[in-house]
């Protein structure tokens, strides 16, 4: 009985010894017990490395093809390994092929098909041409659509010139209402004033009025007025009044803008159209 209770009592396994741990004594210092429980760690990691070393080592080998329907990629996908079309990329015979390194975006930066990407990450050719992968992988020049570019212009333009003339109309008929006839534009019935307005060196004040009703013009009108009458005044028909003699009236510009605003009207200028165009263009 005696050597059997021994046998069975030098069979046990101290646990300590099996994870390579060192027992804790019941009087180390805590200080003492954190060095041990990091010395245990890295036995235990040591242990670990020494069992993996035995373990056989597995490669992950994609599959070569498609295994089934299921795993047909949808129409238009393209493989940007290879640029087949009936994989995924995951399942690409190239995935196990060391020597394979082109891809479908490496045959731009190489030049195939003598596209390649410029420092802007464009697909261009010799001749400049801008290029776009299709989803069927093939190479197309990007074209301008010029003919929906000038149409977009033209309805912008409409627009504006729509919202000017409601607002010359709305103007003029509050200028009409407070009869400061000095707004109007005297070659022009009911017209405002436009920019830029300019006056005759003979003509620049009621005064002087004879033939006009105001002594402000718009100066596009009024240079043309003078070419066809020889370079005579419109209000006192003096004579060589040129073009180059015209006085621009800043104030009473200053004076239309002021008062629009003061009843609420916003003039929409070409500024406008302007920046409408570029917000598009950007």
């Amino acid at each position: 009985m005696i050597n059997n209770a021994n046998a069975s009592t030098s069979n046990q396994t101290n646990p300590a010894q099996t994870t390579g741990a060192t027992a804790v004594d019941e009087n180390m210092s805590e200080e003492d017990r954190i060095k041990m429980m990091f010395q245990n760690q890295s036995n235990v990691w040591a242990q670990t490395q020494d069992e993996l070393s035995t373990h056989k080592m597995i490669h992950f080998k994609p599959t070569a093809g498609v295994t089934n329907a299921e795993d047909l990629p949808p129409p238009g996908y393209m493989c940007y390994r290879c640029g087949g079309k009936d994989h995924w990329i995951r399942n690409c015979p190239t995935n196990t092929d060391p020597n394979f390194e082109e891809t479908l975006e490496g045959a731009a930066e190489t030049g195939k098909d003598g596209i390649t990407r410029n420092e802007d990450g464009e697909l261009i050719d010799a001749k400049g041409n801008t290029y776009m992968i299709t989803e069927d992988g093939e190479y197309v020049i990007a074209m301008a659509d010029n003919k929906t570019w000038l149409n977009y212009q033209q309805k912008q333009q409409n627009a504006v010139m729509k919202a000017k003339i409601e607002f010359e109309q709305k103007l003029s008929e509050r200028i009409e209402q407070d009869k400061k006839t000095e707004f109007l534009d005297p070659l022009k019935s009911n017209k405002v004033l436009r920019s830029p307005i300019v006056m005759t060196p003979c003509c620049q004040d009621k005064s002087k009025l004879k033939n006009m009703k105001n002594f402000n013009y718009h100066q596009p009108d009024l240079e043309q007025l003078l070419i066809d009458k020889d370079f005579h005044c419109p209000n006192c028909d003096t004579e060589d009044i040129f073009l180059d003699s015209l006085i621009r009236n800043t104030d009473l510009e200053q004076q239309i803008n002021d008062y629009a605003k003061e009843i609420g009207l916003e003039n929409p200028d070409e500024e406008s159209l302007k920046r409408s165009v570029d917000a598009v263009r950007r």
